[in-house]
C-alpha cells in the first residue's frame, strides 16, 4: 500500500515537472536546461526502484508496549506487541 502511494506521488509530481518541460525554453536559455527536469525524473524512480527492491532484503520488528500503573506507580498489567 505504501509503495502504491509513493509511486502515485511521484506520479503525479512528475506531471507538472514533465509539463514545465514540454514548453520550449526562454530566450537565451540553453536546450540542455530543458531536458534536465526529465532527467532528474528518470533518476528519481530509478532510485526508488532500488530502494524498494533493497527494503525485500531486510527486516524489522516493530514492539508496541502499553503498561497500566497502579496507584503506587507499580506495573497493574502489561500488553505487548510484536510485529514483523
Amino acid at each position: 500500500m505504501r509503495n502504491t502511494r509513493t509511486l502515485a506521488s511521484i506520479l503525479c509530481y512528475s506531471a507538472g515537472l514533465l509539463a514545465q518541460n514540454n514548453a520550449p525554453p526562454a530566450k537565451g536559455q540553453p536546450q540542455a536546461a530543458a531536458i534536465d527536469g526529465r532527467d532528474i525524473l528518470r533518476r528519481s524512480i530509478a532510485t526508488a526502484e532500488r530502494s524498494w527492491k533493497a527494503r525485500e532484503h531486510y527486516t524489522y520488528t516493530q514492539r508496541d508496549e502499553e503498561k497500566r500503573l497502579h496507584s503506587r506507580g507499580g506495573v497493574k498489567s502489561q500488553d505487548v506487541d510484536d510485529r514483523r
